[in-house]
């Protein structure tokens, strides 16, 4: 529109077409999602799996009668309703990537053990329940496993895969301790635990997972609100490639050690919130630089708002409400400049607003509300302010 014509244009659409034509396939199709589109979809095609892929009206007749043992490259049974037992296993035995978005039910079948090609499984948000197949340790070139958003059950999850990089069970009904054996997995670079039932003490040997990168094991019920729970941190600095790490809402008690200052210096996302933590927050916290997000929401701390939040000049979100800090808000807040959502209701934090809060011109959400703060707002402008709550102040 406006601009100089070109032939790159015509050459695209006509690349578009051509492979429409080829894969009988469109780009708006519902399968091209998360990723997969109508170009690549045909690169991974070629050159083994081309006859898998084509549309089989192009094909002559004895190649549509290939037998069930060809590769396939990728199996999509979106929105349809099959049980996993009787429809998964008796596809094909050298499956390669098997995905989600379907209504799977009843249990994981054992039988994936004839894909030995399976790299990828899928099975999030479907209704999957009973316990993950001991068989499936043997799938030793699986990098994906991601069952989340079932009804999955058992104490049993330490499989032993060697090439496993993605874990997620998250939202199922696991329980018992989370297993040590998952320090096996070295190659691990996401380990999304949340949501289920676990209980005991984190294991202090995840340090083995030097890939790692996400964490979170929030919304279940380790520790036992006591000065241990937290002793897997000293082992989590061995992760240097850590960037996110969510233990909220579990059971975790005592003050923050101070082997949290070894974390990754990568780290952004630090979530605490919903455990009984209590003391003040550690100085050793000011290590973590890179830090946009922070939620120690919901816990026991006490004393002031530490002086050295103004060295998380990345941050974006400060969370520390339902605590019992107390003491004046710093004026030093208005030098984090990216802030756009501060969370302090429900403390015991008293004085003046600062005027320094105009400083954060991206600020959309500032909550202060049951506090004892008191004097007069400033007059302050923040353009883009959508919720601003002072109430039940003195």
């Amino acid at each position: 529109m406006g601009g100089e014509a070109s032939t790159k244009g015509d050459v695209y659409s006509y690349g578009i077409l051509l492979l429409e034509m080829l894969l009988g396939k469109r780009p708006i199709d519902k399968m091209f999602k998360d990723g997969l589109n109508l170009h690549n979809f045909a690169k991974m095609a070629l050159p083994q799996r081309l006859v898998q892929t084509v549309d089989q009206i192009l094909l002559p007749r004895e190649v549509e009668e290939m037998p069930a043992t060809t590769t396939i490259a990728r199996v999509d049974n979106n929105e349809n309703e099959f049980e996993a037992d009787e429809e998964i296993h008796g596809i094909v035995n050298r499956l390669q990537d098997l995905l989600s978005n379907n209504s799977l039910t009843g249990r994981i079948p054992g039988k994936l053990t004839n894909c030995p090609e399976l790299r990828v499984t899928d099975f999030t948000r479907n209704k999957l329940s009973g316990n993950i197949p001991v068989e499936l340790g043997s799938l030793k070139k699986l990098v994906m496993l991601q069952i989340g958003g079932n009804n999955l059950t058992g104490d049993n999850i330490g499989l032993a895969l060697p090439n496993l990089k993605y874990l997620s069970i998250c939202t199922n009904k696991f329980f018992g301790p989370i297993p040590v054996s998952l320090s096996n997995a070295s190659q691990l670079e996401i380990l999304a635990l949340s949501g289920n039932n676990f209980v005991g003490q984190v294991p202090t040997d995840l340090g083995n997972l030097q890939h790692l990168w996400w964490l979170g094991v929030g919304r279940n019920n380790p520790g036992s609100n006591s000065a241990k729970d937290l002793d897997f941190l000293t082992s989590v600095k061995n992760c240097t490639k850590l960037e996110m790490l969510d233990f909220s809402n579990n059971n975790f008690g005592g003050s923050l050690p101070n082997s949290i200052e070894n974390l990754s210096m990568q780290l952004r996302a630090l979530y605490l919130d919903g455990n009984k933590l209590s003391g003040i927050i550690p100085e050793a916290l000011e290590n973590l630089i890179n830090l946009t997000s922070l939620n120690t929401a919901r816990n026991l701390f006490t004393g002031g708002i530490p002086s050295h939040f103004t060295k998380f000049q990345k941050l974006e979100g400060l969370a520390l409400n339902g605590n019992r800090l107390s003491g004046p808000l710093p004026s030093s807040i208005g030098n984090l400049t990216q802030l756009v959502k501060i969370y302090l209701s429900q403390n015991y934090l008293e004085g003046h607003i600062p005027s320094s809060f105009g400083n954060c011109k991206y600020l959309q959400y500032l909550y202060i509300s049951e506090n004892n703060l008191s004097g007069a707002i400033p007059k302050i402008s923040l353009p883009q302010l959508l919720v601003l709550n002072l109430s039940q102040n003195s």
